[in-house]
């Protein structure tokens, strides 16, 4: 086992439903390992789902739950030796940072990446992913609602980090730059 970790790095990776962010994170993950670190990855929605399932996406009580558990969960990592991990899923305000923060009760450094999308190019990404668990995602009212809610929090967004055009890039192409960033341990 590793030596615990005493100051991890957490970068935060979100954006709007369609717009990649588990794809994005898992390749980030396996580069950031490549770059010498010892990543983990927490992803909200799976957080969640240990709560419920199926995920009850307008129940933000269980969400905000998700979001402070998934933060304990960082600090089991960096116990087992881990110095950087990803956590992908809905941050779209203070709160929503927070409540993974309160969950985070050690020293940290915290970095926030946004994947900006359109609207057309989530209602794309979807539509092409088969996943079963995709379905509510594939709603077009249901993905115009939610990239408002979206579209609503971009200054807030831009002022926690670097909001990422990721219209046209793939997701191992946004990995490289974010890992760019965040250089090696």
């Amino acid at each position: 086992m590793s030596d615990p970790c005493a100051t991890p790095t957490v970068q935060v990776l979100t954006g709007p439903v369609g717009c990649g962010k588990s794809t994005t994170a898992r390749l980030l993950v396996q580069r950031l390992a490549l770059c010498g670190w010892r990543p983990a990855l927490v992803d909200l929605d799976l957080v969640a789902a240990l709560a419920r399932q199926p995920v009850p996406l307008g129940d933000e009580d269980l969400w905000q739950r998700a979001r402070r558990l998934a933060g304990t969960l960082l600090i089991g990592w960096c116990a087992l030796g881990c110095d950087l991990a990803v956590v992908e899923g809905e941050f779209l305000h203070a709160g929503q940072l927070a409540a993974l923060e309160a969950g985070l009760t050690l020293p940290h450094r915290l970095q926030f990446y946004t994947l900006d999308v359109r609207l057309l190019t989530c209602l794309a990404r979807v539509a092409a992913d088969p996943s079963p668990e995709r379905r509510l995602s594939r709603d077009p009212l249901f993905l115009r609602e939610v990239h408002a809610r979206f579209a609503a929090a971009r200054p807030w967004l831009a002022a926690q980090g670097p909001l990422l055009a990721a219209d046209r890039p793939g997701a191992a192409e946004l990995a490289c730059t974010i890992a760019k960033r965040v250089g090696s341990p």
